[in-house]
């Protein structure tokens, strides 16, 4: 597994200032609508590693399963596990 920092300097990531660490654990805040799985969907695009999001529940996952396919058109998988 590749270990690093990921640089994103584009997106949402830059407007908020935030950064994420490969093979660490990052804790977002809590986002309005959609604001999340366009955040989690920009880090998919600009990543060269596995983005994994843990839920709190099945719910929630769907969610961001849906909309997170909804921003990615088709280019990278979005996989559900239950």
């Amino acid at each position: 597994m590749t270990t690093g920092t990921v640089t994103l300097d584009k997106g949402v990531f830059s407007r908020l200032g935030l950064q994420v660490e490969s093979g660490k654990m990052t804790v977002w805040p809590v986002w309005q609508g959609c604001s999340d799985s366009l955040a989690i969907a920009e880090l998919a695009q600009q990543s060269e590693t596995l983005c994994l999001v843990v839920t709190e529940d099945s719910p929630a996952a769907l969610r961001l399963e849906h909309e997170i396919r909804f921003f990615l058109a088709k280019e990278i998988p979005v996989l559900l596990l239950s």
